[in-house]
């Protein structure tokens, strides 16, 4: 029999010694390998000794784990044992060679309640599938208990730090989804999604950046759709909260700050996409606005005093700039102001604040967004389209080689749905 001991203090493996001796098992003639772990669970009780039984499979090139038996160090009372096979994805573990020191046994805390629970290597299974064995402990039975709830979170990943849990899943090289769970009344639940699944018709990728003002080849980008969903805590539900088709650069790992454009699915470009018909799209008619100086309305002069007394008290240039454009995007027949703020507390390398002020009848604002957009009133120009959303007209930034950003008005606010680049907001 071979025993291999390792002792697992409470920063992880110190030491380990082993020893080979033969034993055979009777009926079977396997050599059963012993290893032995000793460990605390919790700062303020005993180490554990974690007892497992195993033995090589030649032809699947793996151990199979057999038992794990839990003693109590300060007393030497068996705690448990568990028999490992019924727990497996396939009848029986599969450790690679590479983990032949632990056999896949591994402490940490899975719940976040302040004690580690025992996760055990299982299989390999493909698309990060089934990968681990998982039991938590039960403080108030004193065991461990097998929580099969974590074998959904596939490839799970413990952030301890935030009590977060994560996992990935795969459909293929380039179709991947990124989950994010969290304990909520000690239910591992989903809180984000964000999927990624590669827009396949590559061949088009031109048709659909000319579209946006884009000179590229094929060869250049890569294209995905994306969308990210979130669990709104009142109602328990995942809601999308963006559903896009995102352009790269092409190279070997995506960069955020590498974004050729971004399309949302809603919008007339991310249509084409959608639909794969380049030419489906209808020339649409747009009205280019002109920018003027904020300070010189009064009405304006008097809505941003706080903003410019801010920027007098707190900025030793005190230099600001409010520029506007006037329309009305609702056709109620009162105006409307898109406004671009620049200053030191306003902007940054990021950009400047973009407003989206909607006039009423009482001389005020509705203010329906509230974006740090990388604009600028002297190198960019405004234009309102004649396509509408829910009753306002959308509103598109450019520069010279084409579309930067397009807003439209969706669930009582103006959105980003085309943008070219990363972008703050």
């Amino acid at each position: 029999m071979r025993i291999t001991f390792i002792l697992l203090l409470l920063t992880c493996v110190i030491f380990l010694t082993s020893c080979i001796s033969p034993a055979t098992d009777s009926s079977n003639e396997k050599d059963y390998i012993t290893t032995i772990i000793s460990a605390s669970i919790n700062e303020n009780m005993p180490d554990f000794i974690f007892k497992l039984i195993s033995y090589y499979n030649s032809e699947l090139d793996g151990y199979e784990v057999q038992t794990i038996t839990i003693t109590d160090s300060s007393n030497n009372r068996v705690i448990q044992t568990i028999a490992m096979p019924e727990f497996t994805y396939s009848g029986q573990t599969l450790i690679p060679m590479s983990e032949n020191e632990t056999m896949g046994f591994e402490l940490e805390d899975l719940n976040f309640d302040g004690y580690k629970d025992i996760r055990l290597y299982d299989t390999n299974n493909g698309n990060y599938l089934t990968e681990w064995i998982y039991f938590v402990w039960n403080p108030d039975k004193h065991l461990f208990e097998n929580d099969k709830r974590l074998n959904e979170i596939s490839l799970a990943n413990f952030d301890q730090e935030n009590q977060l849990v994560y996992g990935k899943e795969r459909g293929s090289a380039a179709d991947h989804w990124y989950y994010t769970y969290k304990y909520i009344q000690d239910v591992p639940t989903l809180i984000h999604l964000h999927s990624r699944n590669i827009i396949r018709d590559i061949e088009k990728y031109p048709a659909y950046l000319q579209a946006a003002g884009i000179s590229a080849n094929a060869e250049d980008a890569v294209g995905f759709h994306e969308t990210v969903s979130k669990r709104n805590d009142m109602t328990g539900e995942m809601e999308t909260i963006s559903d896009e088709y995102i352009f790269h650069s092409n190279s070997d790992e995506l960069n955020i700050n590498e974004i050729i454009v971004r399309f949302d699915v809603s919008s007339r470009l991310g249509q084409m996409i959608a639909t794969g018909k380049t030419d489906a799209i209808e020339k649409r008619n747009e009205t280019k606005l002109e920018w003027k100086n904020a300070l010189d309305d009064p009405i304006l002069a008097d809505y941003y005093k706080q903003d410019i007394e801010d920027v007098y008290n707190f900025t030793e240039s005190k230099w600001i700039k409010i520029s506007y454009c006037e329309f009305d995007l609702n056709s109620d027949g009162i105006a409307d102001y898109i406004v671009l703020i620049s200053s030191l507390i306003h902007g940054g390398s990021g950009g400047d604040t973009f407003d989206i002020l909607i006039g009423n009848t009482d001389n005020g604002f509705a203010d329906l967004s509230n974006y740090i957009l990388r604009l600028t009133a002297c190198d960019n120009e405004i234009y309102i389209s004649d396509e509408t959303r829910n009753g306002f007209h959308n509103i598109i930034a450019k520069y010279d080689d084409g579309i930067k950003f397009e807003l439209a008005y969706i669930n009582g606010e103006y959105k980003v749905i085309v943008a070219r680049g990363k972008f703050a907001y």
